[in-house]
């Protein structure tokens, strides 16, 4: 689970964590996310392709509703100079779709991904149909 915030600033020191420690704030319409304190951890990267980082990984993401309130787009920066030679950013947008939308279980500790990583924790909940 990720927690973000939004009524205090980073902690002088945080536990270093699998999501680290993040702070939002609204800015211009937007939600900007500013979060420090990862854990560096073999199993811990910053993208679907596996990309190492480590504890001094900084990433500020930027959430807004576009479209008329059609889309959601986000954008992240990484900035971590112990695992690039540069910061970089990436973009994605969701569309809203007509029919349901379906519950994702998303946790480091879920029965998929907890059995990937060996892992012995008590699954996450996950909704087989949608509530609404």
């Amino acid at each position: 689970m990720r927690r973000i915030y939004l009524n205090r600033e980073h902690s002088l020191n945080p536990e270093p964590s699998w999501f680290g420690e993040s702070v939002g704030r609204y800015e211009n319409g937007e939600l900007v996310i500013d979060t420090i304190g990862f854990a560096e951890h073999p199993y811990s990267f910053v993208d679907n392709w596996r990309t190492p980082h480590t504890k001094d990984l900084h990433t500020v993401e930027r959430w807004k509703i576009i479209d008329g309130g059609k889309a959601i787009e986000a954008t992240v920066m990484v900035d971590d100079p112990h695992a690039f030679n540069a910061p970089w950013s990436g973009l994605v947008r969701w569309t809203k779709m007509n029919g349901p939308l379906m519950e994702s279980v998303c946790a480091e500790n879920n029965e998929n991904y907890g059995k990937f990583l060996g892992l012995r924790e008590y699954p996450m909940p996950e909704a087989k149909t949608p509530d609404f």
